[in-house]
């Protein structure tokens, strides 16, 4: 009755979507500094500690609060195990330390973290510019994919064919977007920069 046409399904429209499973995730936050915080109390200073908060848990650095700054710098960086979608949202406040009474909240700010996760721009923090597998080194690889999985990420995400890999007499190419890169000149001109 239906001819094979008719009989083929349509193409997904939204096929590239991520999975609606749930993930477990490690968050990790680097607060560095803060600049310019408002005073709360009578003395004109602040003795500002993070509390960090994703889901259930909690970090407080209340007992490594800094005295007398309205210009701290933090640096530092907490931990979070989570689960996606269900702990999305992690906020990181800032509290001004009072000996007496309640301690004051002088700001926050939330992010979405399963927006982050899902940004097809990769918003990451320390990523080298080079695969480096060795444990000890500092610039070593630290983003959860691999360098050829998040450029197949990338080419799902923008709609373009899968990466294609060869090795002609220049040495190894890739095709992205239809666009021709040369691997072993790039890894030659950042050894030779390295080394400079």
């Amino acid at each position: 009755m239906f001819s094979n046409a008719q009989k083929e399904q349509p193409k997904l429209l939204f096929s590239n979507l991520p999975s609606n499973q749930s993930m477990d995730v490690l968050i990790r936050v680097y607060v560095a500094a803060a600049v310019g915080l408002t005073p709360l109390d009578f003395g004109g200073s602040v003795d500002p500690y993070l509390v960090v908060k994703c889901g259930k848990t909690t970090i407080s650095d209340k007992e490594k609060y800094l005295t007398k700054d309205v210009n701290p710098i933090f640096g530092r960086m907490f931990q979070i195990r989570s689960k996606l979608p269900r702990d999305s949202k992690l906020s990181v406040k800032v509290y001004d330390h009072d000996l007496i009474g309640a301690n004051d909240l002088i700001g926050s700010t939330t992010i979405d973290v399963e927006d982050r996760y899902l940004s097809w721009r990769r918003a990451s923090c320390g990523v080298s510019q080079q695969y480096i597998k060795t444990r000890n080194s500092k610039d070593r690889w630290r983003d959860n994919l691999k360098p050829v999985d998040l450029l197949k990420r990338m080419c799902l995400l923008k709609g373009w064919t899968s990466p294609q890999f060869r090795r002609d007499t220049d040495g190894l190419k890739v095709i992205v977007g239809g666009e021709t890169y040369h691997l072993e000149k790039k890894k030659r001109s950042y050894e030779a920069e390295r080394n400079s």
